[in-house]
């Protein structure tokens, strides 16, 4: 076995790094770092030389007074719900008092400001560029906010053949990429980075720093180079479980990254006995609170199956825990719509059905990453949901009701947010699905559940519970009146790519809500300004964008979904006659003609819902991509 030339390494640092001055000895907090590649590389005796770059100076730290820091962290959590940081300390359990900290503040706060500052982030990447250009790494390693760093370095194409780039290997660890509350900074998008030989993302769900997994999505043809690993440790006595070293000591890492890395240098070591295969793309992201098959999964070799083209994910309740929830034609309908879709050249075995008892969230969620996972452009994807709908009141980041989020009713739902399923979570599952598939979802139930307290009337919305309305009241005038939470409508960026087609609603339609907010969640004081900005971040990053999927809703904001019944068989009315509409069509129909064909056949049967279409303006007059039923 010929002698491996030392590895060169550039290492990205995260927050409260002390960085070395050239020629004096190595920082305390670099540390880690060596031990764990030593660690890790000591399987191979891989000699290496480590490189830190240094980028401190250009944050103004000056800035990050207390009162910044804890409103920072009040940010971060806010928009963190979904990813497992409020279950696990809840809003009140970060800062001083919470117990965690210096590092979780300062993290907090000096990400705010590279999320808020366009100047420093492009000082930035000219630091990591330059330090790039001078170290010529064969490995850059990230870490926390150094991931944000170098993700916002490399994945721009315009630096994809700036020295040094092409065929670097990336790994990243601790890293907010893929936090919600930052993602806007990256044009609401994460892709793979092609320059890269390959881009390692090291995911610990017990990391509390802003962390999240990376859903990296591969079109057709493309070059699948990023691969997402499971690091779980725990770290005794730092409850934030962040260390860098423990990191890149891993079990996993040395399996994946290290062996990977060992093997580029001295190609005989690809072939060591006791490894698992070198690592392919595994598209399907990593949830923080993934559901027992999904970690089984996980933990399988990540072998490329080809999926379907056309898959469907049919859910419905008629039957809640409290009977006086009961909706007799849901059921009905999920069994119509099989129907309809299986005429439409949808093969039974590629549509997955899930009814009452069995609709839990967790079930739900499960299927819906059955349902997305692979989709490659071109393949079609359906989601048909007949229940109930509710709101719930929503926080800002200083816990203050500032809006009403819409959700769909799963069978435990209690009123509490781990057990509804809501608009900005539903955004989380499709936002990264390549350009040009097709993702259709289909909403028979309500949009407010406040409308839902006639007696006498058969809708699919919950009223909220008394405690939870008090939230959005005031007392006014002797009299509680509902108070102003803000607005609630965004107008979207008319003559781009992502321009909603939403005639009679907002952007707080369930599936949309995230797609035009403000970074870090502020309210945007030029909102004309932050659409400039999204739209230059989608340029910087060439593409066009989060994922937009055709969203058909049984009514419109303010309105009932109502039941229908014929006979003696109870059905959605707005399933009923979507399913009339498509059976009938002697013509392919586009989108907008379907939704019209729709409201003109429920409006002369007497109902006053006016179902609506959700899409990108630009495809609301396609043609509907899969044969009309009457035509099998």
């Amino acid at each position: 076995m010929r002698k491996a030339r030392p590895l060169r390494i550039l290492c990205i640092h995260g927050v409260n790094h002390l960085e070395s001055d050239p020629g004096k000895p190595p920082s305390p907090s670099e540390a880690p770092w060596r031990d764990g590649i030593n660690k890790a590389t000591s399987t191979w005796s891989l000699p290496f030389e480590v490189e830190f770059a240094a980028y401190n100076k250009l944050f103004d730290t000056a800035r990050l007074t207390p009162a910044v820091l804890v409103t920072s962290v009040a940010k971060l959590t806010a928009s963190a719900v979904w990813h497992g940081l409020g279950d696990v300390f809840g809003a009140r359990g970060f800062g001083p008092q919470g117990g965690l900290g210096d590092t979780l503040e300062w993290t907090a706060g000096m990400i705010c400001e590279w999320a808020g500052n366009a100047a420093l982030r492009d000082r930035l990447r000219r630091c990591i560029l330059v330090a790039i250009e001078r170290a010529r790494p064969d490995l850059v390693l990230a870490h926390s906010l150094g991931s944000l760093i170098a993700y916002d370095t490399l994945a721009r194409p315009v630096n994809a053949s700036a020295p040094g780039v092409e065929g670097l290997t990336l790994a990243t660890f601790g890293s907010q990429i893929g936090h919600p509350a930052v993602r806007n900074v990256f044009g609401g998008r994460l892709r793979s980075i092609p320059p890269l030989r390959h881009w390692f993302h090291l995911y610990n769900p017990k990391d509390h720093v802003f962390t999240a997994p990376l859903d990296i999505r591969f079109a057709s043809g493309q070059r699948p180079n990023f691969s997402q690993h499971l690091t779980p440790f725990d770290q005794e006595g730092n409850i934030l479980n962040h260390d860098a070293g423990r990191y890149l000591a891993h079990e996993e890492a040395t399996a994946a990254l290290w062996r990977d890395v060992a093997a580029q240098q001295v190609p005989e070591l690809a072939s060591l006995r006791g490894f698992p295969p070198l690592p392919s793309a595994r598209p399907r992201p990593v949830a923080a609170k993934a559901s027992a098959r999904a970690r089984r999964d996980e933990a399988a070799p990540a072998i490329v199956h080809a999926k379907p083209a056309k898959r469907a994910l049919l859910v419905g309740l008629s039957h809640y825990p409290n009977p006086a929830h009961d909706l007799p034609g849901c059921a009905n309908d999920v069994f119509l719509m099989s129907q309809v879709l299986q005429k439409a050249g949808f093969a039974a075995q590629d549509i997955r059905v899930v009814l009452d008892a069995r609709a839990t969230k967790e079930r739900i969620l499960d299927r819906l990453h059955w349902l997305l996972d692979g989709a490659h452009d071109g393949h079609d994807r359906v989601f048909y949901f007949a229940g109930h709908g509710a709101q719930l009141p929503g926080y800002g980041a200083h816990e203050v009701v500032d809006r009403l989020d819409e959700c769909l009713v799963p069978y435990d739902f209690d009123w509490s947010r781990t057990r509804a399923f809501v608009d900005d979570e539903f955004h989380e599952l499709y936002a990264q699905l390549p350009e040009n598939t097709r993702f259709l979802t289909i909403l028979d139930c309500c949009h407010s559940g406040g409308m839902a307290r006639d007696g006498g009337v058969r809708a699919r919305g919950l009223s909220m519970p008394d405690d939870l309305r008090h939230r959005v009241l005031e007392w006014s005038d002797n009299q509680f009146r509902e108070r102003s939470i803000g607005p609630s409508r965004v107008a979207p960026d008319k003559g781009t790519p992502d321009t909603l087609d939403v005639r009679h609603g907002s952007l707080r339609k369930l599936g949309c809500s995230v797609r035009l907010r403000n970074v870090l969640g502020d309210a945007p004081s030029d909102p004309s300004a932050q659409r400039r900005s999204y739209i230059l971040a989608r340029k910087a990053f060439g593409h066009s964008g989060p994922f937009m999927p055709f969203i058909l809703e049984a009514c419109a904001e303010g309105e009932l979904a109502l039941e229908h019944r014929h006979g003696s068989q109870s059905n959605g009315a707005f399933t009923w006659f979507l399913a009339e509409a498509l059976t009938a069509a002697r013509r392919p129909l586009s989108w907008a003609r379907l939704v019209q064909d729709v409201q003109q056949r429920m409006a002369a049967n007497g109902y006053r819902q006016r179902p609506q279409l959700v899409c990108p303006t630009r495809l609301k007059d396609n043609k509907i991509p899969w044969p009309q039923a009457s035509k099998s």
